[in-house]
C-alpha cells in the first residue's frame, strides 16, 4: 500500500492506495458522484444505516452529538469491511495493466460523506441539499407556467361596472319597446318623409284652416333634444336628423 498526498484542500487530501487486485466488498462505500456510486451495495447500505440513525441525528442538541452519531456509523462500516480495509474508497483512474486504481480516503472524507447522506435525508430541514434545491426549482417553474397560462381574474369593481352597464342597456331597450311601436315606425328618412306627407294630406282634407303637427313620441335615448321629427316638409333641424339616425340604428339592432 502506498500513501499519496494531494495538494488540494479537499478532505480526501490523504489517500491510501489499495492493492491492485482489490475488489470493493458489499459494505464498501464509494466516494463520488457517478451513477455506479449511488447504485453500489455499500452506498445503499450506508443510506439504510443513516436512515436508522436519522432521528438521533435530527434531534441532536449540538454538533458534538451529531459528530458522535457520524463516528458510530464510520466505525460500523469499517468493522463490516474487516481487516482487508476498503471501507470508504475512491476510484482515481486506471493502471497500465488496465486494472482500476482504488484508494481509501481519510477519516474526514468518510465523515463528510455520511454528513451528506444525512443532509440529503433531511432535505426539508437543510435547504442546501441537492434534492431540496431541485424540488424548489421544479415548483417555481410550475408556478411560472401556471401564471403565464391562467388569466388574472378581473377586479370586483370592474365586474360590477360591467354588470351595471348590461342592466342599463336592458332597461333602455325595454323602455324603447314600451314607447315605440317598431312595426309602424319606418327605418329610413325617405319612408319617414313619405309617412309625414301622407299625414299632412289627411289632415289638410279634414280642415283647411290649420295644419296639425304629427304627434311623435319623445326619444327614450338620454341626451337628445326631444323635439318633433319635422316642423315642415322642407325644413329639418339638425338635432332631429341626428335623432332619426339613432332611431334607425336602434331599429337595425332588433
Amino acid at each position: 500500500m502506498i500513501e499519496t498526498t494531494n495538494t488540494s484542500k479537499s478532505p480526501t487530501a490523504i489517500l491510501k492506495e489499495l492493492p491492485r487486485d482489490f475488489v470493493p466488498s458489499p459494505y464498501s462505500v464509494i466516494i463520488g458522484r457517478a451513477k455506479e456510486c449511488k447504485q453500489s451495495s455499500g452506498n445503499k447500505r450506508l443510506r439504510i444505516m443513516a436512515t436508522a440513525y436519522l432521528p438521533q441525528y435530527a434531534s441532536a442538541i449540538n454538533r458534538s452529538v451529531k459528530s458522535q452519531v457520524v463516528s458510530h456509523i464510520v466505525s460500523m462500516v469499517r468493522q463490516a469491511c474487516g481487516s482487508q480495509g476498503g471501507a470508504f474508497i475512491k476510484k482515481i483512474g486506471k493502471a497500465q495493466d488496465g486494472s482500476t486504481i482504488w484508494v481509501e480516503v481519510s477519516d474526514s472524507a468518510a465523515r463528510e460523506k455520511i454528513g451528506y447522506v444525512f443532509r440529503d435525508l433531511l432535505s426539508d430541514q437543510y435547504r442546501s441539499s441537492s434534492k431540496s434545491k431541485s424540488m424548489s426549482r421544479l415548483r417555481r417553474q410550475r408556478a411560472e407556467m401556471q401564471k403565464a397560462t391562467v388569466p388574472e381574474p378581473q377586479p370586483l369593481h370592474q365586474m360590477a361596472d360591467a354588470t351595471q352597464l348590461q342592466t342599463s342597456i336592458a332597461e333602455m331597450n325595454k323602455a324603447m319597446n314600451a314607447k315605440f311601436d317598431f312595426v309602424s315606425i319606418p327605418n329610413s328618412l325617405m319612408s319617414m318623409a313619405k309617412q309625414h306627407n301622407d299625414t299632412l294630406k289627411s289632415t289638410t282634407a279634414a280642415t283647411s284652416t290649420s295644419i296639425v303637427k304629427p304627434d311623435v313620441q319623445k326619444s327614450a335615448v338620454p341626451g337628445l333634444d326631444p323635439t318633433p321629427i319635422f316642423f315642415s316638409p322642407a325644413v329639418r333641424r339638425g338635432s332631429d336628423v341626428a335623432w332619426i339616425e339613432i332611431m334607425a340604428d336602434n331599429l337595425q339592432d332588433f
